[in-house]
């Protein structure tokens, strides 16, 4: 199956939202955001408990009132395994009555759901507390539960009769001769304490061996762990290994069975070192390749696909129009993000796939950190990565706990790509760059594309200003503090880099580094940067 849209009205902290999901969908937003009450709906619905008034507490209804009546409508694609045709399942509450229903491609007309129609679109759910024993239940709904009934239903269907008869026989065989003589007599005295308590019912009751279910073999499967040459039972691991055994599973569900299934998942990186994230985010864009839908809520970097924008969902809690505190979404279709890139380049020839990949060559780990930012400071190097921090820290703005990313663009060409993808999400983004006053005018070219995009007068040659949201600075970086540390004490700067280069070498994001610790040393910073510094405070207060 495909799911096209999630439509969500008044359950926990969740108003009223809609969104439609690509084929994998991060949901990255701060704690308390509501990121796992979208997934939670899904399961609500979808899940291994039939979606029932029982099901809800108080709590479950937005701001806890009673009038607000939940409902979740999930939309279907055509195809995808789809065989039945349903177009939508949705859950809505009326008058205290939950109504579970279906609806038809081409139909306006919706029916009650049943068990059978419902049994076609299940989702594998797994939340953070990483329940190992629900996951290998052997309940209809469960992933393992699932898996042992297309085993089953494999075997059933492709080995000969005479293979069937012959294992039915050879487990008769064996029960037989597990059947002692001390088994015998505890039958017999469980079957007779159970009719002296209940003389006059129908039920009698007797015991059997459940190692094999003639109903499904493979009930009996279970996942053994070999330690040292030693096997034992996952339960008996910590929450690590266990975590990783449930990853697994789900690695080899979307192997093995190539039905489209929806796999939602609360923080993936829970109990995983940074490689093995960056190795599970790998496996879910590839189940996503394949035919799967998966969907996660996560806080870390290696999460998210810079380059796949449709992907990202950004989840926040804040008051609506109508002052009423809830959860909101900004979810960017790849389109709009395609649009705005034409806008500013209308001579450049564009594509969605031509888009993806110049994100995919030019982005790192920080640009995908920045979408966790309340506040993006955007800049051409490392230099201003490395020396804005420590200026901040010394006037006593610490941007961590404000939200502020500073983010290097790896080179001024990559500035407006970017900024635009922030721009798309809604992440309120300052934007930093040199005016290059010291090159050739022919060398000032990305000026003009900049100051366009700023919506500022048009030229390759911006004078020096702080703005708002954004900066020029009077030819570089390193000119700029000569100039305002030279200004403060002549010669110094020259001293500083002198000394800089003997401790560090000549690496300019170095350099500039050690020049910042020993200005703030001295109690200095110089005044644009402080007046850069105020500016994003001020962002990330208003935001």
């Amino acid at each position: 199956m495909k799911i096209t849209q999630i439509e969500i009205e008044n359950y926990r902290s969740i108003k009223d939202i809609t969104l439609q999901p690509a084929e994998l969908m991060a949901l990255i937003g701060p704690n308390n955001a509501g990121k796992t009450n979208i997934l939670c709906a899904l399961n609500f619905v979808l899940g291994d408990r039939w979606p029932s008034a029982n099901g809800l507490e108080q709590t479950d209804r937005f701001n806890k009132e009673p009038g607000r009546n939940i409902r979740i409508a999930i939309s279907f694609a055509r195809g995808f395994g789809n065989e039945a045709g349903i177009s939508a399942i949705s859950v809505a509450e009326n008058a205290g009555r939950l109504f579970a229903r279906y609806r038809l491609f081409d139909s306006d007309q919706t029916q009650f759901l049943n068990d059978a129609i419902r049994g076609q679109f299940p989702i594998v759910y797994l939340d953070a507390a990483r329940n190992f024993d629900s996951q290998f239940s052997m309940s209809r709904w469960s992933l393992f539960g699932r898996i042992a009934r297309q085993l089953h239903e494999d075997f059933e269907r492709t080995a000969p009769q005479h293979v069937k008869e012959a294992l039915t026989q050879h487990l008769s065989d064996a029960q037989e001769i597990l059947k002692t003589p001390l088994y015998r007599s505890f039958e017999e005295a469980i079957t007779g304490a159970f009719q002296d308590q209940i003389r006059h019912a129908m039920q009698n009751v007797r015991l059997d061996f459940r190692s094999f279910d003639p109903l499904n073999f493979y009930k009996a499967i279970y996942p053994t762990l070999v330690d040292g040459g030693h096997d034992k039972s996952p339960a008996e691991s910590g929450s690590g290994v266990r975590n990783l055994v449930v990853l697994a599973l789900f690695r080899a569900y979307a192997a093995a069975f190539r039905n489209s299934t929806v796999f939602a998942v609360e923080e993936p990186e829970i109990y995983l070192h940074p490689h093995a994230q960056r190795s599970l985010a790998t496996l879910y864009r590839e189940m996503a390749v394949a035919g799967h839908q998966v969907f996660y809520s996560s806080h870390s970097a290696a999460f998210v696909d810079v380059s796949r924008s449709d992907q990202i969902v950004l989840v926040e809690r804040k008051a609506d129009g109508d002052d009423e505190v809830c959860t909101q979404i900004r979810h960017v279709r790849e389109s709009q993000l395609l649009e705005a890139r034409q806008r500013l380049h209308p001579g450049m020839a564009m594509t969605l796939e031509s888009v993806r990949e110049r994100f995919r060559n030019i982005s790192a780990a920080k640009h995908a950190e920045a979408f966790f930012a309340k506040v993006v400071l955007l800049a051409e190097g490392p230099s201003e990565e490395e020396v804005l921090p420590i200026f901040a820290k010394h006037l006593g703005i610490d941007f961590d706990g404000l939200g502020v990313s500073v983010v290097s663009s790896a080179g001024k060409n990559n500035l407006d790509s970017f900024w635009q993808l922030y721009q798309a999400h809604q992440i309120p983004t300052f934007l930093l760059f040199d005016n290059d006053s010291g090159k050739a005018e022919r060398d000032r070219g990305m000026n003009a594309v900049l100051t366009r995009m700023l919506g500022i007068a048009e030229t390759v040659s911006p004078a020096a200003i702080v703005g708002e949201t954004y900066a020029i600075i009077e030819d570089t970086l390193e000119s700029l503090l000569q100039a305002e540390v030279d200004a403060e004490s002549p010669g110094h700067y020259a001293l500083l880099k002198a000394e800089a280069q003997r401790a560090v070498g000549n690496g300019k994001p170095l350099v500039a580094r050690f020049i910042a610790r020993r200005l703030v040393a001295d109690n200095f910073v110089p005044p644009t940067i402080a007046q850069i510094i105020e500016n994003v405070r001020a962002m990330a207060d208003a935001s």
